[in-house]
């Protein structure tokens, strides 16, 4: 009788099984201890596989670190990639979030001249109007992270870059506090009187 793995050779073993075999043990059987060694090849080359997947690769376009699997992926959607890249209209840095964004950030969006409303309208941003004209700095002390587009004659539909000045947040109640408003009113009519001259010598050299 033969052995009944498969290896060809007379059997001489029978196991509880019913099943006759060359060896003791099914183990020893020529025949199982190839496929043994094939399946245990089989398991190293997926976890070969494994790692490889796992294997950090740069983007070409960015320089960010990712997995091997979803590296194509992201390099097709990365903001850097010419067919993606978009620029700021303020700033011309690359936008990230390229699809939805016409800025690259919220700052570089409020210096944009319009917004558009939830409704669809588009109307005049004052805060962008002053912050192109002036910047976005405070004119007292220079702070440019809160800061507030003041109107100067107090009409708030009067949105004309002579009519509004940056103030941070604590510049902008001295303006507005009737006692202490001297403190740097001085300061503002100096600054406008700097600005206005500066725009009527604009228009001139645009006549000529």
């Amino acid at each position: 009788m033969k052995c009944h793995y498969g290896c060809g050779g007379i059997a001489k073993y029978k196991f509880k099984n019913g099943k006759w075999c060359c060896s003791k043990s099914p183990n020893q059987c020529p025949e199982m201890k190839k496929k043994n060694s094939l399946s245990l090849l089989g398991h190293r080359d997926r976890n070969k596989d494994h790692k490889e997947n796992r294997k950090i690769v740069v983007c070409e376009y960015c320089g960010k670190g990712i997995a091997n699997t979803g590296i194509k992926s992201h390099k097709e959607y990365c903001y850097l990639n010419p067919k993606n890249k978009r620029l700021c209209p303020i700033c011309e840095a690359p936008i990230k979030k390229f699809k939805t964004n016409k800025t690259c950030s919220s700052r570089c969006g409020s210096l944009l001249g319009n917004i558009t409303s939830s409704n669809g309208d588009t109307k005049t941003n004052y805060r962008a109007i002053c912050f192109h004209a002036h910047g976005r700095a405070c004119l007292i002390c220079g702070e440019d992270l809160f800061v507030i587009a003041h109107h100067i004659d107090g009409n708030r539909t009067n949105n004309i870059s002579e009519n509004l000045i940056p103030l941070c947040h604590t510049h902008h109640l001295y303006i507005h506090h009737h006692e202490y408003n001297y403190i740097i009113k001085e300061c503002i009519d100096e600054y406008m009187f700097k600005f206005l001259g500066s725009q009527i010598c604009a228009g001139i050299d645009d006549d000529y």
